[in-house]
């Protein structure tokens, strides 16, 4: 709705409707531009870190007019209007404002700087955010991994994690609910101990206190960098972290997505490269408020918005598609409709969709969800200290999605975020035939480490192997444009064949295979052949 129509609708209202209907709430104004700013683009590092910087250099990004901050005499002027500035966004050059004034919102349209207003909170009813427990059966376990194992195999995760690829050097915030007991429980204590936890910020009370409310965020961030030997290996161990709180768990409204937006802002400004969220919008206290799934199109709300402009900053989202699969709303929520993000639906232990995980496509036909981990029994941190939970929902596959995408990412600092989305999803298991469901399917964080390396180039054979020289195990890969069959030999100096083993390859797709040698081989020189019909791989191998 544009500003003339709504100024129209203000003036020509009775005023008993008009105080009926603008009561003393928080607003989202929006800014026509940003003149008569006193912050410059040449001085970026007065509103952006030196990481967020680096970030954009690296990736070739310059600086935007919607990096610089809403203009200082806007909000002023808003502030003389009776309104109290809560948050800022610099993307969409907007404003939330509080103000006790109930003709607030008639008074600050008619600002000439203005160009849109909107009424995005009113107190509702109490709602309980909280993901469904259930309890774990039949769970693959390892010796490392424990119970956790599954969620990130499922992906080839653990081989970017065996080459030494487990987030170090990436930094991933967090937008969530709240992160009760991540300040004092085991699973925590090695991030805390190498200050991997750079920094908080509660987006609703204003302080850094982000660990007095809500598991949920606990949950999710402990699927990420949680620790506990033989029980637990997050997505990212390594990596570094900021917990944003954004979302009031207590009510259910559009202020949220301002908040949702504030935090998206905070975490550029900071550095950060990829940033998880399990948090989704589409109905609200006020019905009047409600999402339409016409909205669904990546640009209609506050939080698309914002999630669609993320890649263009160099970062990459991840969000839960939202857990909406059986209800009469079955569709993905905002921002999961945003472009150029990674939405991430759930499937069970044996990659089977689960019911529960919102459908696509956007209103306007794109894909959705991107890909899917797993999202059922998702093993995480317990409450009750130095144990785990199965725990289910979008929300848990959201984070393994986030973490394994920092590790990637990791391996290849010089590849722009939307190269990285790319390689996830031409990784995925059914990206030549996505549907509304899994959409693009599993990725595989092995596969998408080749097409980066191979410039998300496919050959006719592709073959490589890692690490070399091995240990217990080496993995190798090949890519085949024809479905045949490969032959895969070891032989020792002597010529000796030690391995054999023929692989049924698919068209245009990557084959993995894992080959253990601990106490099979000793120490020495290898040679590994694979044979097939276009081509034929032979390579010196060394067993430390």
């Amino acid at each position: 709705m544009n500003k003339a129509i709504i100024f129209a609708i203000l003036v020509f209202s009775p005023l008993h409707l008009l105080k009926a209907q603008i009561a003393p709430h928080t607003y989202w104004i929006q800014f026509t531009d940003k003149n008569n700013n006193s912050y410059s683009l040449d001085r970026p590092l007065e509103f952006l870190s030196q990481r967020s910087l680096d970030r954009r250099a690296r990736q070739g990004i310059s600086l935007a007019e919607n990096d610089l901050p809403v203009s200082p005499p806007y909000l002023d002027s808003l502030r003389k209007t009776g309104g109290s500035i809560l948050f800022t966004s610099r993307w969409q050059n907007a404003a939330v404002v509080y103000s006790p004034d109930s003709m607030f919102l008639y008074k600050a349209i008619l600002l000439p700087m203005v160009k849109f207003g909107t009424k995005v909170y009113k107190t509702g009813t109490v709602h309980s955010l909280s993901s469904d427990l259930v309890a774990a059966s039949d769970v693959e376990t390892s010796s490392d991994y424990g119970a956790s194992y599954n969620q990130i195999h499922q992906l080839n995760g653990d081989l970017l994690q065996n080459e030494g690829f487990r987030g170090e050097g990436m930094v991933i915030a967090q937008l969530d609910a709240g992160f009760l007991f991540t300040d004092s429980l085991q699973a925590f204590k090695s991030v805390w101990q190498r200050h991997g936890i750079l920094g908080t910020h509660n987006f609703l009370t204003g302080t850094d206190s982000v660990f007095n409310t809500d598991l949920h965020g606990m949950y999710v961030l402990s699927t990420m960098c949680g620790n506990i030997p033989g029980q637990l290996i997050g997505s990212a161990p390594d990596a570094d972290y900021y917990l944003f709180h954004t979302e009031q768990s207590a009510t259910e409204t559009e202020s949220e997505e301002a908040t949702w937006a504030a935090g998206m802002e905070r975490a550029d400004s900071a550095g950060a490269d990829v940033i998880n969220s399990s948090l989704g919008y589409t109905t609200f206290d006020d019905p009047a408020m409600n999402h339409t799934y016409a909205d669904m199109n990546g640009h209609s709300t506050i939080v698309s918005i914002e999630a669609s402009l993320v890649a263009s900053k160099g970062m990459i989202l991840a969000n839960s598609a939202g857990n909406s699969g059986t209800n009469s709303w079955h569709y993905i929520s905002a921002p999961a409709d945003a472009e150029d993000i990674l939405t991430v639906g759930a499937v069970d232990k044996d990659s089977i969709i689960e019911a529960f995980s919102s459908r696509g496509p956007t209103y306007d036909g794109r894909i959705k969800p991107d890909v899917c981990a797993q999202g059922k029994n998702t093993i995480c941190a317990s409450p009750i200290d130095g144990q785990t939970i199965p725990v289910s929902g979008t929300s848990l596959a959201a984070p393994i999605i986030t973490g394994l995408t920092a590790c990637l990412w990791q391996g290849f600092p010089d590849k722009t975020s939307y190269q990285v989305i790319d390689a996830i999803r031409k990784s995925s298991s059914i990206y030549t035939k996505p549907n509304d469901s899994l959409g693009y399917g599993l990725p595989d964080y092995f596969i998408a480490r080749q097409l980066l390396q191979l410039g998300n180039e496919r050959k006719n054979f592709i073959a490589s192997v890692f690490p070399n020289p091995f240990g217990d195990n080496f993995n190798l890969s090949f890519y085949t444009t024809n479905a045949q069959q490969a032959t895969v030999l070891l032989y020792n100096i002597t010529g000796k064949i030690l391995y054999s083993n023929k692989i049924q390859t698919q068209n245009n797709n990557f084959t993995v295979l894992n080959v253990q040698t601990k106490n099979v081989l000793a120490k020495g020189v290898y040679i590994l052949s694979v044979i097939t019909d276009n081509s034929d791989l032979v390579q010196k191998l060394i067993r430390e």
